[in-house]
C-alpha cells in the first residue's frame, strides 16, 4: 500500500511538473489537458483523479509556489530584529528566490500573465484580501511600537508594499537580462524601508 501512495505521489508531481512546461511553452488558454497526458505519459483520466481540471492542476502549482514563498517570508521573519531588519529580510528573500528558484520564477510569470480564469480571478482576490490584512496586521503593530511614523495608514502600507514586491518581481520577468534583482535586492529594500519610515 505504501508504495502505490508513493507512485500515487510521484504521479501528481510528474503531472504538476508537465503542468508547469506545458502551461510555459503554451500558455494557460492554449494547453489542453491531453498535451499534459502525453508530456507526463499518463491518461487524462489519471489527470482527473489528481486534480478535477486544468484549473485545479494550475491552482496546484500556485499553492505550491505560495508555500515556497511564505516559507522565505517566514524565515527571514523568525530571525527576528528591528522592523527595518525584517521588512529588508523579506524583500531579499523573496527577490533572491524569484531569481535562483527557476520553479517558483515560471509559475509566478504564469500567475502574471494567465488571463482572468473564473476560478483563478477568484483565487487571486481571496490570496489578495489574505495577504492585505496580514501585512497590514504587521505594520499596526509596528506603528504602535513607534518603528513608523504614526500617521502612516497601514493597509495603505501593505498595499504598498506588495506593489512594490510584485511590480519590481513583474519588471524583472519581463527581462530577466537587464538586471540580477538579486544583487540589487537590498538596496531595493533600502529605498521601500526609508519610504515608510
Amino acid at each position: 500500500m505504501r508504495r502505490t501512495q508513493e507512485e500515487a505521489e510521484q504521479t501528481r508531481q510528474d503531472l504538476l511538473d508537465a503542468a508547469l512546461t506545458i502551461f510555459s511553452q503554451k500558455g494557460y488558454t492554449a494547453t489542453r489537458l491531453e498535451d499534459i497526458a502525453r508530456a507526463s505519459s499518463v491518461t487524462r483520466g489519471a489527470i482527473y483523479h489528481h486534480f478535477g481540471s486544468k484549473s485545479d492542476l494550475f491552482l496546484a502549482l500556485m499553492e505550491e509556489a505560495t508555500e515556497v514563498g511564505n516559507s522565505a517570508i517566514d524565515k527571514a521573519v523568525s530571525e527576528g530584529g528591528a522592523f527595518v531588519e525584517v521588512v529588508t529580510r523579506i524583500l531579499v528573500y523573496t527577490f533572491n528566490l524569484v531569481e535562483d528558484d527557476r520553479r517558483f520564477s515560471e509559475v509566478m510569470a504564469l500567475q502574471l500573465t494567465t488571463p482572468d480564469v473564473e476560478a483563478l480571478a477568484q483565487r487571486r482576490y481571496d490570496e489578495a484580501q489574505e495577504l492585505v490584512q496580514s501585512i497590514s496586521g504587521f505594520f499596526r503593530v509596528i506603528i504602535e511600537q513607534g518603528e513608523l511614523r504614526p500617521g502612516l495608514d497601514p493597509e495603505i502600507a501593505a498595499r504598498a508594499f506588495l506593489g512594490y514586491q510584485n511590480g519590481l518581481a513583474m519588471l524583472w520577468l519581463a527581462n530577466r537580462e537587464a538586471f540580477s534583482i538579486k544583487d540589487i535586492a537590498p538596496e531595493l529594500a533600502k529605498i521601500f524601508v526609508h519610504g515608510i519610515e
